[in-house]
């Protein structure tokens, strides 16, 4: 089924190739580490910035999009929430909870009762509002034998499944609570394999043997999202061989194929770097895209793993990105992008030509 879906994109690229157009930045596919050129598959249909009274953003950290299309940002650094049309235009700026102000937030969530669940980041907490504004509830870390007492609870991102299930991604480890703050575990950690030799250096070995062994961690989740199917799409930050996005089944086990996603490139000084997914997305047909800080590249793939395009790029002008911090999609399939350091949302529209690749790899 893989090889056909991807015979189909193939077919389509090659009759398409004609319409691909030059500009400073061209959507493309790989092949075998190489840029193969696409047709172009999204266009920027918006850049907000000035946001009229409310000023402009701070370094900005926090995307959500809710079932009514409002968008909802995590100014982190002029610690408030905003929600704002799909026009830019502020709706409700939100600074405060339990008369404790916001400090430095880095995500929001909007739940289908319109709760807005706030990762108060500096003020280590999560807080909740009602849609007017008026104080819901707090949770503060979980008091369980199973968090040491260093264990600090800064959530940065946070999602709440159809169960009533709190998932927050604290540093890079993703947990889970209850509504009443019971601590209910970590999730989705990959295991470290066996290994002989690290096992009796642990067993045998002198402290400075022991102290790099125990620096060898299980993956890092950078972020996540609880898509509409109910499974939880997060992606990894120090995966190198591969892996980085994972999709998470009711138990905490990956079900997206296990490949290397992205691309390795070389800095400046000839360094090799590592892709570094910071966001993820998924749209209502499945549909994932992902957000590259190095490259400030978006890679969309499908359930199966299948590159579908690579659009984006670092840069100033309009369609690429300084440095991004987060993504979203919207109901009809119109991307996200928020800057950290322009302090922007871009809205990204599908093209025909990618719509068409959507078709193929999801009938």
């Amino acid at each position: 089924m893989k090889k056909i879906k991807a015979l189909s994109i193939f077919l389509i690229c090659f009759f398409c190739l004609s319409t691909v157009v030059v500009a400073k930045e061209i959507d493309y596919v790989l092949d075998e580490g190489k840029r193969i050129p696409i047709p172009l598959t999204y266009e920027v249909k918006k850049v907000i910035k000035n946001l009229g009274e409310a000023g402009f953003m701070n370094h900005p950290e926090g995307l959500f999009i809710d079932s009514e299309g409002f968008i909802y940002i995590a100014d982190t650094e002029n610690h408030r929430i905003l929600k704002i049309s799909k026009e830019g235009e502020v709706q409700q700026v939100f600074t405060e909870a339990e008369g404790k102000s916001f400090h430095n937030p880095k995500g929001v969530f909007v739940d289908e009762d319109g709760v807005i669940w706030i990762g108060d980041t500096g003020n280590l907490r999560i807080a909740t509002l009602y849609p007017d504004g008026r104080d819901r509830k707090v949770y503060v870390k979980p008091d369980s034998p199973l968090l040491e007492n260093d264990f600090t609870f800064d959530p940065s991102k946070i999602y709440v499944n159809s169960t009533g299930y709190i998932y927050a991604l604290k540093g890079t480890n993703l947990l889970s609570m209850d509504e009443q703050n019971h601590f209910r575990g970590f999730i989705g950690a990959k295991e470290v394999g066996f290994n002989l030799t690290r096992t009796l250096i642990r067993v045998f070995g002198t402290k400075s043997q022991k102290d790099r062994t125990l620096k060898q961690n299980p993956d890092s989740y950078t972020n996540f999202i609880i898509a509409n199917d109910g499974m939880i799409y997060g992606t990894v930050g120090n995966a190198k061989d591969g892996g980085q996005i994972r999709k998470l089944n009711s138990v905490g086990k990956n079900t997206y194929p296990d490949e290397f996603y992205g691309e390795k490139t070389y800095d400046q000084h000839g360094i090799l770097r590592e892709p570094n997914f910071v966001d993820i997305t998924v749209a209502d047909n499945g549909i994932i895209s992902v957000l590259e800080r190095n490259l400030g590249k978006v890679y969309q793939y499908d359930q199966e793993g299948n590159l579908l395009t690579v659009f984006g790029g670092i840069g100033e002008h309009k369609g690429v990105f300084q440095i991004p911090s987060s993504i979203a999609t919207d109901q009809e399939g119109n991307i996200y992008v928020l800057d950290y350091n322009a302090n922007t949302l871009q809205m990204f529209e599908p093209t025909h030509f990618i719509k068409l690749i959507h078709q193929a790899v999801t009938l």
